[in-house]
């Protein structure tokens, strides 16, 4: 028990000092737009990322909607080099991230469900994607674009590929990083974009997310 406080203790302080706020664009473009971006990029980074997501009390369902959606929840994520906790929780000016890495992922899930999350079936959800990475320096700034296929769950590997374009130079604003990213875009033809909800809520919302795409021009 003395271990497992102390753990929890240091993955407290690991989270504080690396808390981020995301800027990124997550959208569905078509085969044409696909090939135009990549064109654009060089040498990609190829993983295979599993994830559990966790859900605790804090997962609000709209029943006017119909449609789930997270407040806060925490995710695990698995790759052949790294294991990562990550923190994603709403605010008024977009959604902060806290991230750290982790030895062990099947002992950080014990660690959570003693700790409320992921108790039940209904409090976990398993994606697993094939991400192709690429960064790039654009007007002086970082930006990571990646494209995601899905292998689980069934519905979201029939969807197709994501595109997500992410700023990760830091001390941007939400409005003043998304602006950049829309120039990015524009740059190659992408006069505007579908943005998709999360992932997880994709994936929570198999038959009920139309409602959430939303129209982006650049």
């Amino acid at each position: 028990m003395r271990r497992l406080l102390m753990s929890l203790l240091f993955l407290s302080a690991s989270l504080k000092s690396s808390e981020k706020l995301e800027i990124e664009l997550k959208f569905k473009p078509s085969s044409k737009e696909i090939a135009l971006l990549k064109k654009s990029l060089g040498k990609c980074n190829e993983v295979l990322m599993k994830e559990k997501y966790l859900f605790g009390e804090k997962i609000v369902f709209s029943e006017s909607e119909q449609y789930k959606t997270m407040k806060q929840y925490l995710r695990v994520r698995s790759t052949d080099t790294k294991k990562t906790i990550t923190l994603k929780k709403r605010s008024e000016s977009g959604v902060v991230e806290l991230e750290t890495t982790v030895g062990d992922a099947e002992a950080m899930y014990s660690i959570l469900k003693v700790l409320g999350y992921g108790e039940t079936e209904e409090q976990v959800v398993y994606l697993e994607k094939v991400r192709k990475i690429y960064t790039v320096l654009f007007d002086g700034v970082t930006i990571e674009i990646v494209f995601d296929t899905f292998e689980q769950p069934l519905h979201m590997k029939e969807m197709g590929e994501f595109v997500e374009v992410e700023i990760k130079s830091e001390g941007f604003s939400h409005e003043e990083g998304i602006s950049i990213l829309k120039r990015y875009l524009l740059k190659y033809g992408l006069k505007e974009i579908d943005q998709y909800p999360p992932y997880i809520e994709l994936a929570l919302n198999p038959n009920n997310y139309a409602h959430k795409i939303k129209k982006i021009v650049c």
